[in-house]
């Protein structure tokens, strides 16, 4: 299957601070956490770091601050083979910051404090116009200014740029475009949202031409093209669900064949990807390289 030679990545760079519980805390109760691990996270990064260990040649635009964990971050995304020219240290800000706590479940709660992420506006993503118009895909969420995402956009439909958008997390607002011509990837809450009832079933996505709804360890919907998809993910116990949705979204940008061809196997891909990312602590550190997919798959 064909893999992009560039995916654009607009979107959040977080750290994220993660505790583990038996049991969330209740209004005005106290929980104690068994331990405290700082790791790098933010769905933009996320989604970036999924596609790059899947193959793909990935470009990020987005801010940091001129702190001491923005100059880490930096060095982290290269390390991972991303091109950063589009990230920028706003100067007088902390980095974005994320709060995850899990439970016995592996069930998440995510607080985030979006720090530096907020100042990636219209015009910083404008200077990187070329880099948008010159890629395969475009990936989009909604952990960065509005703003920012309609000028990337409106790029990368002039200039016939594939367009993934996740918005998530959910604000009002976030609409289908009409003009996007892959698709938008939401989850069982944000399809809700997005649709105006939960979804189901696979015939409620009829109307609704270019949406990706997955449901966990459910099955998988999609209206690609005309053509109704229902696919399950592959049965597996979970050690950490953190990342799991920000691998499907850089996975299906990996695998979504440019014309459209065979979305059933992209979805296969991105629903493996998923899955074997919940197997490993922490969003980054779980995703699998393409490889790791490559003997999950044969072994599935």
């Amino acid at each position: 299957m064909q893999v992009p030679t560039r995916i654009v990545v607009i979107g959040s760079m977080n750290i994220d601070y993660f505790t583990r519980v038996q049991a969330f805390p209740r209004p005005g109760e106290t929980a104690l956490a068994d331990r405290l691990e700082i790791r790098f996270g933010g769905k933009g990064a996320n989604q970036a770091v999924a596609a790059s260990r899947l193959g793909a040649d990935v470009e990020m635009v987005g801010c940091l601050g001129d702190d001491e964990m923005g100059e880490r971050y930096l060095q982290r995304l290269r390390e991972f083979g991303i091109a950063c020219e589009g990230v920028r240290l706003a100067a007088g800000l902390a980095s974005g910051s994320a709060f995850i706590t899990l439970d016995s479940n592996s069930e998440n709660t995510i607080v985030v404090a979006p720090g530096a992420n907020q100042q990636l506006d219209a015009q910083q993503v404008e200077t990187h116009a070329d880099r948008i118009a010159g890629a395969d895909c475009l990936l989009l969420q909604n952990e960065v200014p509005p703003g920012a995402n309609a000028a990337a956009m409106a790029v990368a439909m002039e200039a016939g740029t594939r367009i993934l958008y996740n918005p998530a997390p959910w604000r009002q607002g976030s609409l289908l475009p009409g003009g996007v011509r892959d698709c938008v990837i939401v989850n069982e809450t944000e399809a809700e949202q997005l649709l105006g009832s939960p979804v189901e079933s696979i015939e409620q996505l009829t109307d609704v031409p270019g949406i990706v709804v997955t449901r966990g360890a459910a099955s998988t919907l999609a209206n690609i093209g005309g053509a109704l998809i229902e696919i399950a993910p592959p049965v597996i116990t979970p050690t950490d669900t953190v990342g799991a949705g920000d691998t499907f979204v850089g996975a299906l940008a990996v695998f979504a064949a440019p014309d459209g061809e065979d979305p059933y196997e992209a979805l296969r891909m991105a629903n493996a990807a998923a899955a074997l990312a919940t197997q490993r602590w922490g969003a980054q550190e779980g995703m699998p390289t393409r490889r790791e997919l490559v003997r999950f798959i044969a072994g599935a």
